[in-house]
C-alpha cells in the first residue's frame, strides 16, 4: 500500500506488480486503507489477467492481507498467498524494493 498525500486529502494506492517484467497488472486508489481496497485490486487483476490459478501473490503481513475475506478471495481465484513474517520489512528491505521502484 502506498500513501498519496494531497493538500487536504490522503489517498491509498494498492498495486500488484509482476516481478518478472515489472508490469503493473492491477491498481486501485481509495480514500481508506482497508481490506476492501486490496480485494478490489485482486478483482481487477482477475479481470485484466484472466486465469490466476497457481499464481503467487506476495504481501506483507498487515491486517488488510490477513483478513478472512481477502484470503478467501485469493483461494477462490486459485492464488497462493505468500507473505513475510511480521516486521520483515525492517529486517529484509529488499522485499519492499520492487514495489518502491514503481513509484520512484
Amino acid at each position: 500500500m502506498t500513501y498519496l498525500t494531497g493538500t487536504d486529502t490522503t489517498w491509498y494506492l494498492s498495486a500488484i506488480e509482476d516481478l518478472f517484467n515489472g508490469e503493473v497488472l492491477a491498481w486501485k486508489i481509495g480514500e481508506h486503507c482497508n481490506t476492501q481496497l486490496v480485494i478490489e485490486t485482486v478483482e481487477m487483476l482477475k479481470q485484466n489477467v484472466g486465469n490466476l490459478d497457481g499464481r503467487i501473490l506476495h504481501s506483507d503481513a498487515g491486517s488488510t492481507y490477513t483478513a478472512y475475506a481477502y484470503r478467501e478471495l485469493l483461494l477462490s481465484f486459485g492464488i497462493k498467498q505468500s507473505m513475510g513474517k511480521k516486521r520483515t520489512c525492517f529486517i529484509c528491505p529488499q522485499l519492499s524494493i520492487p514495489k518502491l521502484r514503481i513509484f520512484v
